[in-house]
């Protein structure tokens, strides 16, 4: 079945680890990859840092599976070891085919939806 994961959890442990998404849309929770079909899958958009800081910071926070006991060496779940890549111009894509995220964040259209103005008599 795969890790299940919700893009809320992701984009908030993103934001802990300090990862810049504000000049890009570095979060792809619905990506689809080279040969699968249709599938999506968790991404993420960058160069080497943001790879490398995400796995060190943000999987240990979003991994249910992950274990960091002072007896072992860390392990996060069998799905993060699948990764995958794609040149996108400018940028890579990361993405893990066995990783699926519930999109729970709210639509364009819903952050800049505001209840209208009452007016005041």
């Amino acid at each position: 079945m795969g890790l299940q994961l919700k893009a809320s959890v992701i984009k908030d442990a993103m934001y802990e680890a300090e990862i810049d998404m504000d000049d890009r849309d570095v979060l792809r929770p619905s990506y689809s990859g080279r040969y699968m079909y249709g599938a999506t899958c968790l991404g993420i958009v960058g160069g080497p840092d943001t790879l490398m800081r995400f796995v060190s910071d943000v999987i240990p926070r979003i991994d249910p599976g992950f274990s960091a006991d002072s007896d072992v060496v860390p392990r996060a779940s069998d799905e993060w070891y699948e990764l995958r890549w794609d040149n996108m111009a400018m940028d890579m894509i990361f993405y893990w085919p066995g990783v699926q995220v519930e999109d729970d964040l709210p639509t364009e259209d819903e952050v800049y939806s505001y209840p209208p103005l009452q007016d005041s008599e």
